[in-house]
């Protein structure tokens, strides 16, 4: 669905719910109607402060698959900032937008705690939902059908998932699971964490966090608190 008729749909949705800002009625261009877009999904309790702004557009152009100095359309995003500082947000809000255009690079979110509660209730059968996802076909013959995945909150789990007694750093494991994935199936990890690089090395080992080096675009969130 091309970017205009999504933005033709949402101003009637508005016009019908009466529950999102007024759009603009003012010719735009491709980029300026995904972003007026996403600023309906937003809502009117969001500031989109210049660097707020900034980081929105650049990921639409990083969602559609624009070539630019400033990512590698290999890796996953990662967007690291204070508590408040939208990331979990943006995520939410691009997860939506680009169901809603049915755009392919569309992902799903989890938390880290979750994560740790699946590995907790099923062991690694747990994990496995996050990562290569396994999956029966017609005939009842398993295969793999990995998705896009953001994990939130990454470094904030606490300590590792406990299973009948066996101890995981099941966030590694994950990491470790969808490094390879996104080798072999162009399978996409982005991330969130109020940690900074330095404050990972504490919590991860020295492979994960070349891993996450590898797998990750890392934008940093420097301001402050964007909820209004």
């Amino acid at each position: 669905m091309e970017a205009h008729e999504v933005l033709q749909m949402l101003k009637e949705e508005q016009e019908q719910k009466l529950q999102y800002p007024k759009i603009t009625t003012r010719p735009l261009g491709s980029e300026d109607n995904h972003f007026e877009a996403l600023k309906i999904f937003a809502g009117n309790n969001w500031e989109f402060t210049p660097e707020i702004t900034n980081l929105y557009k650049l990921l639409i152009n990083y969602f559609h698959g624009i070539e630019s100095d400033k990512y590698n359309l290999s890796k996953g995003i990662m967007i690291v900032g204070s508590y408040g500082s939208g990331k979990t947000s943006l995520f939410e809000q691009f997860r939506i937008y680009l169901r809603k255009f049915g755009n392919p690079n569309c992902f799903s979110i989890v938390p880290c705690r979750l994560i740790l509660r699946e590995f907790t209730k099923k062991g690694f059968e747990g994990l496995e939902k996050y990562s290569y996802n396994h999956e029966l076909n017609a005939h009842d013959i398993p295969y793999s059908n990995p998705n896009n995945l953001c994990i939130d909150d990454l470094g904030t789990e606490e300590g590792k998932g406990i299973n009948y007694g066996q101890k995981v750093d099941c966030i590694s494991e994950l990491m470790q699971d969808r490094y390879e994935l996104s080798k072999s199936n162009n399978i996409f990890t982005h991330a969130t964490s109020n940690l900074s690089p330095s404050q990972m090395k504490d919590i991860y080992s020295e492979r994960i966090i070349d891993r996450f080096v590898e797998m990750f675009n890392i934008f940093v969130l420097t301001g402050k608190s964007h909820r209004i």
